[in-house]
């Protein structure tokens, strides 16, 4: 059976772009004047491909772990593990060695709790790690802001706003230092091109073992 598109995306876009979602789906964005016919014969072309790639992100969504934000869930911040406990004597919330500790009342508000906690751990950091970097790269840029998106780690707008997803604070300091120097990257070039590339290795030589690190732990970061 063909693969066929959930979603198809025009504008005016003048190339095929075809995105896998984390629940398998095939998004298509295409630009308008290409037709359904064409791009169902663009899919079948890339269906080896497209299986290859569904299989493995269904596999790894597989692996997500289960979190109800009780007793014993693991969480991830800076690359480290921590267990959640609630305490009679802990306050609403803080790290302590290998602990996510909460009081007892706050229980029914955990996952909002945690979730906040983590927001504003990421914007301390993001803005931290990104003025490092702004320095070092000579890429001045607008703000720093937090993202929810699915898909997505960090961009750079067109006015040099950067945004990232909030779960990157539970990666390595080394991942987040890879995702900021390549959206920082962009403030001097607006595209992939070999000079693009060139800035982004020149200050993170690992940034191809970060990409692989968080394809291979994406699971690890999301409920």
């Amino acid at each position: 059976m063909d693969i066929q598109a959930v979603k198809i995306i025009r504008s005016v876009r003048k190339t095929l772009v075809i995105q896998i979602e984390n629940n398998g789906d095939v998004i298509v964005r295409a630009p308008k004047q290409l037709s359904e016919k064409r791009i169902q014969m663009l899919l079948n072309e890339k269906d080896a491909w497209l299986r290859k790639n569904i299989r493995k992100i269904t596999a790894r969504e597989n692996k997500r772990i289960r979190r109800d934000f009780v007793e014993g869930d693991e969480f991830h911040y800076l690359g480290k593990k921590y267990i959640l406990k609630f305490n009679p004597t802990a306050k609403r919330h803080f790290i302590c060695d290998d602990a996510f500790s909460l009081s007892l009342d706050a229980k029914p508000k955990a996952q909002q709790i945690i979730e906040k906690w983590y927001k504003s751990r990421a914007r301390f950091v993001f803005n931290d790690r990104a003025d490092f970097y702004k320095e070092l790269m000579n890429a001045p840029f607008a703000t720093v802001k937090l993202s929810s998106a699915k898909n997505r780690w960090g961009s750079c707008g067109a006015k040099n706003t950067l945004n990232f997803n909030w779960r990157l604070v539970m990666t390595p300091i080394e991942v987040i230092d890879s995702v900021i120097i390549h959206e920082l990257a962009h403030v001097h070039h607006k595209n992939h091109s070999k000079d693009f590339w060139a800035m982004v290795r020149k200050h993170c030589p690992s940034y191809k073992a970060c990409d692989v690190w968080l394809r291979e732990n994406h699971h690890l970061l999301e409920w």
